[in-house]
């Protein structure tokens, strides 16, 4: 059967399940499995296309039709919550819980890439190791990393970035980095990737007062322009991402690892002009 706990979105746990349901069962279908939890195929249908959302007693009712123990029960409301919230610190409450009621057996892939945009250190011991070839010394590689971490920091992230495949270990003990990407469009995404730059604008703002200026480069300019241009000026700075992109391809001999950051705020926002 389908597996409960390997899902994050509950549309797709129930397309899974309806669609087992009718291969092993003849009498089983749609309207059926509607009628059991107190309501039509129509609504049904709407739920699994993102144009309703479960109401709480058709969550109860699924659970009860789909048989769940009380941990699965808990699991598949939590799940409801999860992609009912909107905000940001209700998509990471809701998403945390979720990884809480896995357990460890049941651990997925996407809550070890939730946990690589948690902490700053992570991306960084990557391109570290992609550098310098790393043989174990994790004292060494948490005192590289400005600010420096602990020792148990560094294994931790060496251990995190195996487990998705990021780095590997050589067969003569040497640690490299794989071709394997972190990939992108999760709900919780966005409020893992927007932990990690508010990570690295605090690191950015002490680099200010710690760094010589020969290691770093704070510059700002304030610009006066249409909001309408807005997109403009995001094309432009995608582009020169592109080309930090290439520098560091075309790079040979590196030993450092920097963290640019492009920031782009409104300061100021005029109503428009009366006529």
């Amino acid at each position: 059967m389908a597996e409960l706990f390997a899902h994050t979105d509950y549309r797709a746990y129930l397309k899974e399940y309806l669609d087992e349901r009718r291969e092993r069962d003849s009498f089983f279908s749609l309207r059926y499995f509607a009628s059991k939890v107190g309501t039509d195929a129509g609504t049904i249908v709407k739920i699994l296309h993102g144009q309703l959302q479960l109401s709480p007693r058709l969550v109860s009712a699924v659970a009860s039709v789909c048989k769940f123990d009380e941990r699965e029960s808990e699991y598949f409301h939590a799940m409801v919550e999860f992609n009912k919230a909107k905000t940001a610190p209700d998509i990471r409450r809701t998403f945390e819980r979720l990884c809480g009621l896995k357990g460890v057996r049941s651990r997925t892939l996407e809550e070890h890439q939730y946990a690589f945009y948690q902490r700053w250190y992570h991306s960084a011991v990557r391109a570290t190791i992609g550098i310098r070839p790393f043989t174990g010394n994790f004292k060494e590689l948490a005192a590289s990393l400005v600010p420096a971490i602990t020792v148990a920091q560094a294994r931790e992230s060496v251990d995190l970035l195996e487990r998705l495949a990021l780095v590997r270990r050589g067969d003569d003990g040497v640690w490299g980095l794989t071709d394997q990407i972190i990939t992108t469009g999760e709900k919780w995404k966005s409020v893992a990737v927007r932990e990690f730059q508010k990570q690295t604008m605090e690191l950015a703002l002490t680099s200010l007062e710690r760094d010589p200026v020969e290691l770093r480069e704070h510059s700002t300019v304030t610009l006066t322009l249409r909001r309408a241009d807005l997109d403009s000026l995001k094309r432009r700075t995608a582009e020169f991402r592109q080309d930090l992109l290439k520098l560091a391809e075309q790079s040979e001999g590196d030993d450092a690892v920097f963290q640019v950051n492009i920031q782009i705020f409104p300061m100021a926002v005029l109503p428009p002009e009366s006529p």
